[in-house]
């Protein structure tokens, strides 16, 4: 017969005792019995409770492992609405390793968490240099760990947690937080530094154009003090590249931003945040750049909602009206007449 722990058991009848005896079963360990602790359940080769849920899971029923686990709260991209936090990865270190994956090769470990995360349906993924990206959709089942004492090496599973579970929130290994802190601050300075400098350039660039002479439908002007002119009289600065950064962001094009050599971002989102702040840091207005404190909120708490970012100063195509903050008055300035009297000796 087989019994409910997915044992085969042969029992013989004893007639002295008038009892059935158990002589023979198969496995032996019920570490060998296929899917002991159901979908979702995790065998504990050495605890008392022998089946244990994955972390953010529950038992279905209780004392009843052959019904395995659900969810505790539902993945973001299963709600109708796309408003939320997003879904993470909690890694954990396992003996075996589920069933029925897809292997990918040459697929880097940025690409292979994206390829998952982008896969509503899938609910794990694996990564090492030797067998690539493994991806697992559905649910999982027939998961083995060892105890802390086992000196036994396990596989290394990132698990899809809902954004709201408490191990998110504290890191154990999360992918969403402290795991990924290096990356958001390496690709926000390299989104942000870029576009400092390419605005800073320019307007060095007409800070000397203008300190010099500017002929303007004919009339000349010098000076020292900046002139107010249009682009259409000098089209050669409309063409320049530093203003690619503020078309590219215009045309929902800012991702062609990125420095290939950063490797796949985590999130496509996450990456148009980034050139968001860095277009915020270069407004003209002091009034509309956010203080550095404000910066690294942006970077570290990706909860908190971003202002659009206006047209970056020195950018063509601007129209000179618009810089009302810049302008106290409009028009010819009134004339008046001062005297003064002074005393001189004879």
């Amino acid at each position: 017969m087989i019994g409910v722990d997915g044992q085969v058991q042969q029992f013989g009848w004893l007639e002295g005792f008038w009892s059935w005896n158990l002589f023979w079963s198969q496995p032996i360990n019920k570490a060998g019995v296929y899917g002991l602790c159901g979908v979702f359940g995790v065998l504990q080769e050495n605890s008392s409770s022998y089946c244990e849920c994955l972390k953010g899971f529950k038992p279905l029923i209780q004392d009843d492992w052959s019904s395995g686990c659900v969810r505790k709260s539902p993945l973001q991209c299963q709600n109708m609405s796309s408003v939320g936090k997003e879904d993470g990865f909690l890694k954990m270190s396992i003996l075996t390793l589920p069933a029925n994956s897809k292997t990918y090769q040459k697929v880097s470990a940025g690409r292979c968490r994206l390829d998952c995360m982008e896969k509503c349906s899938c609910m794990a993924y694996a990564y090492n240099n030797n067998n690539g990206c493994s991806l697992w959709e559905g649910d999982l089942i027939n998961l083995h760990q060892s105890g802390a004492a086992d000196g036994r090496a396990g596989a290394e599973i990132y698990i899809r947690l809902a954004a709201s579970e408490p191990e998110l929130q504290i890191g154990n290994g999360s992918t969403r937080t402290g795991g990924n802190v290096k990356w958001k601050l390496r690709t926000a300075l390299a989104v942000a530094i870029p576009t400092t400098l390419i605005t800073l350039g320019l307007f060095m660039y007409f800070r000397c154009l203008c300190k010099g002479k500017l002929t303007r439908k004919g009339k000349e002007y010098t000076g020292h003090d900046i002139m107010l002119f249009d682009f259409d009289t000098n089209p050669g600065p409309t063409n320049n590249e530093s203003s690619s950064a503020w078309k590219l962001w215009s045309s929902n094009k800012a991702s062609d931003l990125m420095d290939p050599t950063l490797g796949d971002p985590p999130s496509p989102s996450m990456l148009l945040r980034y050139i968001n702040i860095g277009l915020l840091c270069v407004q003209e207005s002091p009034a509309d750049r956010p203080t550095m404190s404000d910066v690294i909120s942006m970077i570290v708490n990706e909860h908190v909602a971003l202002p659009d970012p206006k047209q970056p100063a020195f950018v063509a195509g601007r129209n000179v009206a618009e810089q009302g903050s810049l302008m106290s008055s409009a028009g010819v300035p009134s004339v008046n007449n001062v005297t003064i009297t002074a005393i001189d000796a004879r």
